[in-house]
Order: structure tokens, then C-alpha cells, then sequence
């Protein structure tokens, strides 16, 4: 489990980044493709902010390639989900 100290790796397309913490940021989470920020002001939720940052990222990713291949395979599809994934699919 993560504990949300500066120099903590976390890991984004098969990439670690570190963690800083910062004082002065108006964003709860920024990503510059190097570090990753996070406001000392929101330290007692970091869990929940890296979820919702995570899954924002996600489903950008996975719109894409499912758009890509809508495309490709000449169908149409409804919505794209971005879960927890407690359940199996």
C-alpha cells in the first residue's frame, strides 16, 4: 500500500514516477511527466485523488483505441465505463 511521501514511485504507462509534495499548488493532483505534485492540503485523501486522476487517464487512453477501432471495424458503440474492477467483467 502507498503511503504518499515525496520520493514515492508511482506508476503510469509502465513508467515510475516520484512523488513531491508541495505547498503552494492550486490543483489537488498535477502530472508534468515527470513528477507527479501533490498539495500537502489534500495529503489525508491522496488515495482518492490518485483514483479519480488514474481513472481520468484511463478512460482518455482507452477512448482512443476503442474509437481507432470503432472506426476500423466500421461499428458503434454506446459508453465506456472506467470502474474500480472489484468485479470480474
Amino acid at each position: 500500500s502507498k503511503k504518499f511521501v515525496s520520493g514515492e514511485e508511482f506508476l503510469f504507462l509502465g513508467r515510475y514516477y516520484k512523488l513531491k509534495i508541495v505547498d503552494n499548488q492550486d490543483l489537488p493532483l498535477k502530472f508534468d511527466n515527470i513528477y507527479f505534485y501533490i498539495s500537502r492540503r489534500v495529503l489525508p485523501d491522496a488515495k482518492e485523488h490518485f483514483i479519480k486522476w488514474y481513472k481520468k487517464k484511463a478512460y482518455e487512453k482507452i477512448s482512443e483505441r476503442v474509437t481507432l477501432h470503432a472506426q476500423e471495424g466500421k461499428f458503434k458503440y454506446n459508453k465506456i465505463k472506467i470502474s474500480n474492477a472489484e468485479k470480474r467483467w
